[in-house]
């Protein structure tokens, strides 16, 4: 999801619900008794009254005579530097607002607050009360606390993140030394700690030492180093976390959350897959309910684990999932030794990346019948600000009924000119019917609707006035497929990504479904394509479009190689030819490209097993009758796929393995892997380098298990030729794995085109 549908959604939903729910009334831009501006560009030496008397920089603004209690300080999209031992510091009960548009009338993002490396990012000093809004505060260091954050006043901090800050003590994150409230914020990839020492803090996300409430918020990807305390959060006085998601965080010292005294309430959140126990009392007195604690540690560790040799006492509120004990008192509503079954941290339709529930999990409306409680009341939404109806489930993540929907775009990349189709894939995957679904798709400027295209396997699709329409009902269990096509706008400019968002309403929820299509001239585009310089042409090349075909580094007579041709809407084979005894192919007295027209060479293979199923070269776009152009030299040997093995059953996180070519070391490999029958869902790996292995950890989004998928593997030649292995072996996986979930590299599909797929080979 962007980040501005995120933004409107989080204001418009979780801030009114939530904040009523909690007390706490106030909206963005209440408070408005006095307002100041910041923005790149502006100048220290302004009044900073006013738009067009903005200051340069956050303290500027916060330090001048007038700025009064109640004030805001409006700061727009942009980095923000500083020169002192923090780039913001704050003494003021103020309202600091970023991400607004440089006229300062819209909220459109982020502002980002750089420590670079060598300063700490927000300093709130002792009697302020602030709030911090739409910030990204990044590259923080500290030589003893808070890299990122550090706070001594009264700090509500919403809609934020922190990220890849460092503390060489405790906080790497943040560090609280009194009241802090963070609510739908995200704290990640943070660093505590110090490989020389051990002991007397830690807290690679949050390390509290006064009262610290955490709302709606995912703790992720933190670290300590050294035998320090509190992958995620060491906390030494009051910890409160609802509807909070707590992942992934990894230490030598061993445990997401440590308190060594005070007192933790856990409240529907989620606890999952972080190194050592998720959490770890000693003297501390600890509440759980509603809240998922599981596949924490290595080999011993415990989900939850009372120290009691001490005085800590934990206390079950009742239906939690705690799925390995460690001298934790457990009430009988709970559940234990069950995998909560889960799908990884990803963005699901929320501010916050999020653990989704899979239609499978035992957490499902198995929570309280009562109703979710937190620290201030009922939690009547869940950590993404969607709804939770009857009984609620357990964790952060209320599954809605339609969660399981998706948007996608077929091919994924494509030429101005060319048509893309779009399907969205509505699943209910309740038990009961969800009546009155509504999909709307606007289309945005750069696509346009081919007429007729629009068809659904249920329901009443429509299309009207550039936005095209869906309503039905779906019973248990069923979907519906809405499918059209569109054309790329010929002025779209090459190397852009065009997003397609649909608005799905129903269930009682409301989620946008995103499909993006990657505007490119090429047909390959690896990083060594954007400099790339054709070579001088052959002493035996030419006259025309030319080349030479090796197999195995040994030049090969006898292959039939096509001329493709694009005539500005369509592909077509312009011409065929065989490799003479040497390798060499030419194309001579082809005619001359015109403007939005294109040549490529290909080979195709579907009956010899040790060659590549295919092979295309680089694309031309001009050429000259006459003019001799050296198109591409390939080498047709297969790719080798040796594990995982057709049929087989694979557990996460698993290593692909496959023989590279020995007579091309200059090749570069990519895993791709993808739902063989219709090429939705594909993920591909980045592009690899000379390997023969690639690690994957966890399932890319779109993926599930128990589903067959086959894998095969890419290579890219320097000058910009793609091949495909033969064969593609059809697997399915067993688990989503326990990583961060990959994602797809910032770059186009390899073809233009449907290119001859490899050979299924399916053992199962």
């Amino acid at each position: 999801m962007q980040l501005g549908l995120k933004r409107l959604f989080t204001s418009f939903y979780i801030i009114v619900i939530v904040l009523i729910a909690t007390g706490n009334f106030e909206i963005r831009s209440a408070r408005a008794a006095g307002l100041w501006y910041v923005k790149n560009g502006g100048s220290d030496s302004n009044d900073c009254q006013s738009p067009a008397t903005a200051c340069a920089s956050i303290n500027a603004a916060l330090n001048k005579p007038g700025v009064v209690a109640g004030d805001t300080v409006r700061v727009a999209v942009g980095t923000y530097t500083g020169t002192g031992s923090e780039v913001v510091r704050i003494n003021k009960d103020v309202t600091l607002s970023g991400g607004w548009d440089v006229a300062f009338t819209t909220p459109s993002g982020m502002a980002t607050i750089d420590g670079q490396g060598v300063r700490r990012g927000i300093m709130v000093e002792i009697g302020a009360s602030p709030i911090i809004e739409w910030f990204k505060i990044q590259n923080g260091y500290h030589n003893m606390q808070g890299g990122g954050v550090i706070n001594s006043g009264i700090l509500l901090f919403r809609n934020n993140i922190v990220i890849n800050n460092v503390s060489s003590w405790m906080g790497g994150g943040i560090f609280n030394s009194h009241i802090i409230t963070v609510t739908d914020s995200t704290i990640s990839n943070n660093t505590g700690g110090n490989p020389c020492c051990s002991g007397g803090g830690g807290g690679g996300g949050i390390s509290t030492q006064g009262t610290a409430i955490l709302n709606n918020s995912t703790i992720s990807n933190n670290k300590i180093v050294g035998l320090f305390s509190g992958n995620a959060i060491d906390s030494v006085g009051t910890l409160v976390l609802n509807n909070s998601t707590i992942s992934n965080n990894e230490g030598s010292a061993g445990e997401a959350i440590y308190s060594f005294t005070g007192s933790i309430a856990i409240n529907n959140s989620t606890i999952v897959f972080n190194r050592g126990h998720g959490v770890k009392l000693v003297a501390t007195n600890v509440t759980a309910q509603n809240t998922i604690m599981a596949n924490n540690g290595i080999v011993s560790e415990s989900d939850c684990y009372n120290d009691t040799g001490y005085s800590g006492v934990f206390t079950s509120l009742g239906y939690n999932l705690i799925k390995a004990n460690g001298n934790c008192t457990l009430d009988p509503t709970d559940l234990t030794n069950v995998d909560p079954k889960l799908g990884p941290l990803q963005d699901n339709h929320g501010p916050t990346r999020t653990h989704g529930l899979l239609p499978s999990s035992p957490a499902i409306s198995a929570g309280n019948p009562g109703g979710c409680i937190g620290n201030a009341g009922p939690l009547i939404t869940d950590q993404r600000g969607f709804g939770r109806a009857g009984v609620c489930d357990i964790g952060a993540f209320e599954l809605q009924p339609l969660d399981y929907s998706y948007k996608s775009a077929n091919p994924g990349n494509a030429m101005p000119g060319r048509p893309v189709t779009f399907t969205i894939k509505v699943n209910n995957t309740s038990n009961a019917s969800v009546p009155n679904i509504l999909v709307t798709d606007t289309l945005p400027a750069s696509l346009a609707y081919i007429p007729g295209s629009l068809s659904a396997t249920s329901g009443n699709p429509t299309y009207q006035s550039g936005t095209v329409f869906w309503n039905g009902t779906l019973g248990a269990g069923q979907s519906a497929n809405i499918t059209f096509g569109a054309t790329v706008n010929p002025a779209t400019p090459l190397n852009t990504s065009i997003v397609n968002s649909a608005t799905l309403n129903g269930g009682g929820s409301t989620m946008t479904l995103s499909a993006v299509v990657d505007v490119i001239e090429r047909v390959f585009l690896p990083n060594t394509m954007l400099d790339y310089v054709p070579p001088p042409p052959l002493p035996s090349c030419g006259p025309g479009i030319c080349g030479r075909v090796k197999l195995n580094g040994v030049a090969i007579g006898g292959v039939v190689v096509n001329l493709r041709f694009y005539n500005g809407s369509s592909w077509s084979t312009m011409a065929s030819t065989t490799t003479a005894s040497d390798g060499l192919y030419s194309f001579a007295n082809i005619p001359s490209l015109s403007a939005g027209q294109r040549y490529y060479v290909r080979y195709s293979n579907t009956s010899i097993n040790t060659r590549l199923s295919s092979w295309s070269t680089r694309v031309l776009a001009a050429y000259t009758t006459g003019n001799t152009v050296p198109i591409g030299d390939f080498d047709i040997a297969n790719i080798n796929l040796t594990s995982p093995a057709p049929g087989a059953i694979v557990s996460l996180p698993t290593t692909f393995n496959w023989n590279v070519r020995p007579a091309t070391a200059t090749d570069s490999y990519e895993l791709n892997l993808l739902d063989y029958t219709d090429g939705n869902p594909w993920w591909w790996s980045p592009s690899l380098g000379y390997t023969g292995a690639y690690a994957l950890n966890s399932l890319p989004a779109g993926f599930s298990p128990g589903v067959p998928y086959g894998w095969f593997v890419g290579v890219y030649s320097q000058d910009g030729g793609y091949g495909e292995s033969y064969y593609l072996y059809v697997i399915a996986f067993s688990n989503t794995g326990n990583a961060p979930r990959p994602s797809a590299p910032a770059r186009a599909r390899p073809t233009l085109e449907d290119l001859p797929r490899p050979i299924i080979l399916n053992k199962r």
